[in-house]
């Protein structure tokens, strides 16, 4: 990995540890001396760092917003180190207009929790964590946002998050 995607990673990290409101955690960006931010493909922003060394090191997330016309925030952050899994918390955190949502955690053997559907107001966050603390089996871990459809119609999946365990 070179060092641009080294600070790119912590960076990612940072970002979804604010978005998820993980108070507590070392992030990137605390430890900053200095950024320079660019524009993201997809939209966002990339924020370059040039000191960032208090990541959790074999910590990953994933932020985007998916289908919801940038209108909701999906992310999924797992903490540990090789198949040891401390925690995985999927969120989506709305921008500009009040949604009806459920967040889940998906893993290589399917469905590991959801939320209810409630309402999310503009800046809010729906999350959910799950803390097994232990190694757990190799793969994809997803964050899964779906939208609540009016008339009863079946819910809309707008946004997919995942992050790579491996050992």
């Amino acid at each position: 990995m070179t060092t641009s995607s080294r600070i790119r990673h912590a960076l990612a990290v940072a970002a979804c540890t604010a978005a998820l409101g993980l108070a507590g955690v070392a992030t990137a960006a605390s430890a900053a001396n200095a950024a320079v931010t660019e524009p993201a493909a997809g939209g966002g922003t990339i924020v370059t760092l040039v000191h960032a060394s208090a990541v959790i090191p074999d910590t990953g997330s994933s932020c985007g917003t998916g289908s919801s016309s940038g209108n909701v925030q999906t992310c999924m952050r797992v903490v540990g180190s090789g198949l040891h899994i401390d925690s995985a918390t999927a969120s989506a955190h709305v921008i500009n207009s009040g949604r009806t949502l459920q967040a889940c955690i998906h893993g290589p053997q399917g469905t590991i929790g959801c939320t209810p559907f409630v309402f999310v107001p503009v800046g809010g966050t729906l999350s959910i964590t799950w803390s097994p603390n232990r190694n757990e089996p190799a793969g994809d871990y997803c964050a899964n946002t779906w939208r609540a459809n009016s008339g009863g119609a079946s819910p809309t999946e707008i946004g997919h998050q995942c992050v790579n365990v491996h050992a």
